[in-house]
């Protein structure tokens, strides 16, 4: 959203229209930047060389750090045609315009704001000079702009929370996706392929199939009051969408084929004096102490592989390890107390994600002695 065009007239020299003419935002970091396109347009009133100043100082003809000249160095009439230009002797650029014509060149600007809404982006001291006389048409002109909400960045690591078999629980905080924080966000999915698109009605997209790949992607919103009173809705572009597939049906489940037991010790684990909090916050003291355990080895082996399962997760009297997708599974587990010849649940389940998540139903447990 623009506001106006500013006119000066600078005596018999010219007039000197500036018009904004464009507008953009992006991200640079997590500072807003707006790109302000800024077209001058000069009428000289009789033929006359021009030099003309920005307001940091720098020719717009040349090269600027402040400044990038869209459609070169040039001045441009209004048929098109470039204005001839010349360099003096201490190398400023002047051009040289025909009474009547009128010449325009466009430059944009780059405002870093770190905010959105209602901006002020001002401009001052544009100096007109002639070649036989210097006239300076000094001013200060604010232009009030809207700069619009950038796209933001959706990632799997800061926006996703949780994955099961047929929700993926989304974290849409602003601090991921823009600076300023928003009034309403829209987030949408498809699964992966489709052609259209569904808005999530919460920020839990519930309802998915398990095992299945879905795209997904957010459009931010905030409303805004402008100092003229006018109420605003800023919508931002739509983010890049992130693939995401959800955890591995309930069944099936592993079937365990066998499982075995080897080497089991009776141990003995001692426990340093150390001070620990309560869930109420409370410091305690415990004193050390030892106790007994009984470590062996287990074999577990389950009759096929889980379509879409990436690892499995086996459980021994309670504990749980993590493996790679395979079928045999060899590691040493450990019990509490003396449990030589004692027996044992051992369980499996697979899982489709990578901390071990979208796990399907555990399998039937199968009993085996500790030996």
């Amino acid at each position: 959203m623009l506001y106006f065009i500013m006119t000066m007239c600078f005596g018999d020299v010219a007039n000197l229209d500036v018009e904004v003419v464009s507008l953009t935002s992006s991200m640079n970091g997590y500072t807003a930047q707006a790109t302000i396109g800024l077209k001058y347009t000069i009428t000289p009133k009789s033929d006359v060389n021009l030099w003309l100043l920005d307001v940091m100082g720098s020719h717009i003809w040349t090269d600027s750090t402040a400044f990038s000249v869209s459609g070169g160095q040039s001045i441009v009439d209004s048929s098109g045609s470039s204005a001839t230009t010349y360099k003096d002797d201490s190398n400023n650029t002047w051009a040289k315009l025909v009474a009547g014509n009128s010449y325009s060149m466009t430059v944009k600007v780059a405002v870093s704001s770190g905010a959105y809404g209602e901006q002020s982006f001002g401009k001052n001291e544009f100096d007109l000079r002639s070649d036989d006389l210097s006239i300076y048409g000094s001013y200060y002109q604010t232009y009030k702009y809207v700069l619009p909400l950038p796209v933001g960045k959706l990632t799997k690591t800061d926006n996703i929370s949780e994955i099961t078999r047929n929700t993926i629980k989304m974290n849409v905080n602003g601090y991921y996706l823009l600076t300023e924080s928003f009034d309403s966000i829209g987030l949408f999915y498809k699964k992966k392929g489709a052609s259209s698109w569904t808005q999530a009605t919460s920020s839990t997209i519930s309802g998915l199939k398990p095992n299945t790949s879905y795209q997904i992607r957010c459009i931010c919103q905030k409303v805004i009051t402008t100092s003229d009173g006018q109420s605003i809705t800023l919508t931002s572009p739509y983010t890049n969408s992130i693939t995401v597939t959800t955890g591995l049906a309930a069944t099936p489940k592993p079937v365990i084929a066998s499982v075995s037991t080897s080497g089991a010790k009776v141990k003995t684990k001692t426990v340093d004096g150390h001070w620990y909090k309560d869930l109420y916050g409370n410091w305690h003291w415990q004193n050390a102490y030892s106790y007994k355990y009984t470590s062996f080895k287990v074999k577990v082996k389950i009759k096929k592989k889980v379509p879409g399962a990436t690892g499995y997760w086996v459980s021994v009297a309670g504990g749980k390890t993590k493996f790679s997708s395979k079928k045999t599974f060899s590691y040493t587990a450990a019990v509490k107390g003396k449990k030589i010849g004692k027996t044992v649940s051992v369980k499996v389940a697979g899982f489709n994600q990578s901390d071990g998540t979208g796990m399907t139903n555990w399998s039937a447990a199968k009993k085996v002695k500790i030996k």
